[in-house]
């Protein structure tokens, strides 16, 4: 299986179930990442958490469109029993809509840590907080995805996280523009994570800025070089592409600026794949020339 690729509503966050359908088919995609409500996003047309989850997982199945993931505006750093148990259990209740809507992934945040606070110390908490939800990740038949962010945006913090974890229902959704943005490349971070790595969100930034958003290929993200790592692993599960509306200058199309982008991505990964069948067959070539010859007896 290839890399499969599907865009977030968060650019879209206006849109009905319907028309997130309509969009997605105007693109190409046939998976889609559903946001959820929160202070960011505080009134969304297609919440998967409110209203009828059967009647939503009816309209995308009908309509051949896969939930790839529900994101959650939820982190799992806090210290304070009362604010624990409010986010386990809003993650405990989008798994069981995930279940529902056959959707395998549910995404939270990493988030930050306070100045009186060593990383050490909050990575310790959030293992605490995040393993009985393994356990209910496993119940529903969903993985339970972090998103690198704020404090923990570089692989280190995640690939010790995820060690001592040691869950197979717990895995990382990788942001290559909040690792850029602090400093770590590609290379870096792909190898280490690797097999950890379940889901990707791209977007891309204008060079030297925070948060002037462009397509992808236009800015100082380097999307390419994450589509070549990502293929020398043998990633196969899916890029997101996600953009907020409000990076989007007014009056944009937002059906043509996902197809242009599509059209990139796509490109690169065939670019990719024809790298590595090259590289495969030069590798052939020099080991069949380096083989033992087969002796010949003398008669």
């Amino acid at each position: 299986m290839s890399i499969q690729l599907a865009l977030s509503t968060a650019i879209c966050p206006d849109y009905t179930a319907d028309q997130v359908i309509e969009l997605a088919k105007a693109v190409g995609i046939d998976q889609v990442e559903l946001i959820t409500t929160s202070t960011e996003y505080p009134t969304l047309a297609c919440d998967p958490m409110a209203g009828d989850p059967h009647k939503l997982a009816g309209q995308f199945k009908d309509a051949g469109i896969k939930v790839a993931c529900i994101q959650l505006s939820v982190c799992m750093h806090h210290d304070q029993p009362n604010d624990i148990a409010k986010a386990q259990s809003r993650v405990e209740h989008a798994m069981r809509v995930a279940r529902t809507l056959a959707c395998p992934y549910v995404r939270i945040q990493g988030n930050n840590v306070k100045p009186h606070e060593s990383r050490r110390r909050v990575i310790s908490r959030m293992v605490e907080n995040v393993h009985p939800l393994g356990e209910k990740a496993a119940e529903h038949g969903v993985t339970l995805l972090f998103e690198n962010n704020g404090s923990f945006a570089k692989a280190k913090d995640w690939w010790t996280l995820l060690n001592i974890v040691e869950h197979p229902m717990l895995g990382i959704c990788w942001n290559p523009t909040n690792a850029h943005a602090a400093g770590e490349m590609p290379g870096i971070s792909i190898p280490l994570l690797h097999h950890r790595i379940h889901m990707v969100r791209v977007n891309d930034l204008a060079d030297g800025s925070g948060n002037d958003f462009v397509a992808i290929g236009e800015g100082s993200v380097p999307i390419r070089e994450v589509i070549h790592r990502l293929m020398g692993i043998g990633f196969n599960r899916v890029i997101t592409i996600a953009y907020d509306k409000a990076w989007l200058p007014a009056g944009v199309d937002i059906a043509e600026f996902l197809t242009g982008i599509r059209e990139t991505l796509t490109n690169w990964m065939a670019e990719s794949a024809q790298a590595i069948e090259d590289a495969q067959a030069k590798i052939d070539k020099l080991a069949k020339r380096n083989a033992p010859k087969p002796r010949v007896r003398a008669s």
